[in-house]
């Protein structure tokens, strides 16, 4: 009979040994988590405006202000908040150990006011500021605020109309006729028999 040589069960012995604790240390990592499950949190999530609808992974989960809980502690959540007349907003959540709060900042879509005259070529300007001449189309102006529209052209009675800019993401279309200056429209016949 012939016997190993002792050095060489030693390494054999040792392999054994390393890779029944590297099978130990993967088994633990594995049933770890799943034995006491992963730490879990409540986010809570406020938006400006309130009313906004809350998306996590695709998922609805509540209109802002409103908790959510059962979410993993270090886990990255796709968030997206949508509300009408806003740009829907987007951001990745990490949530901590502890309850926390996420404010949510929605960006309003541009109002666009349609500004028309008959005849058309008149100055508008809002609020005393020149900005184009008609027809023209304006995203510029703030959500439901009230300006003063004037329209001026040669030849025409300056006209000048309020005007409610409609809420964030609406538009309105304003028509404004311009009546013929007295100046300009005289008419004076003389006739000698």
């Amino acid at each position: 009979r012939r016997e190993a040589p002792r050095g060489a069960s030693k390494l054999v012995v040792g392999a054994l040994a390393a890779a029944i604790a590297a099978m130990l240390a993967l088994i633990a990592a594995l049933a770890v988590p799943r034995l006491f499950g992963d730490k879990k949190t409540q986010v809570q999530f406020v938006s400006e405006p309130v009313g906004a609808t809350l998306e996590i992974e695709g998922r609805p989960r509540g209109i802002t202000p409103v908790a959510v809980d059962g979410l993993v502690v270090g886990r990255p959540y796709p968030v997206v908040a949508k509300l009408d007349g806003y740009e829907d907003t987007q951001q990745v959540v990490q949530p901590s150990s502890s309850p926390s709060t996420v404010n949510i900042v929605l960006k309003p879509k541009a109002a666009t006011v349609v500004l028309e005259s008959d005849p058309a070529g008149a100055t508008v300007m809002i609020d005393g500021k020149e900005l184009g001449v008609t027809p023209l189309t304006i995203t510029s102006l703030e959500p439901k605020r009230a300006v003063s529209v004037t329209f001026r052209k040669v030849g025409y009675v300056e006209a000048v109309q309020n005007l409610d800019v409609p809420a964030p993401g609406k538009d309105t279309r304003v028509r404004q006729p311009l009546s013929v200056d007295p100046a300009f429209a005289t008419v004076i016949i003389q006739s000698e028999p």
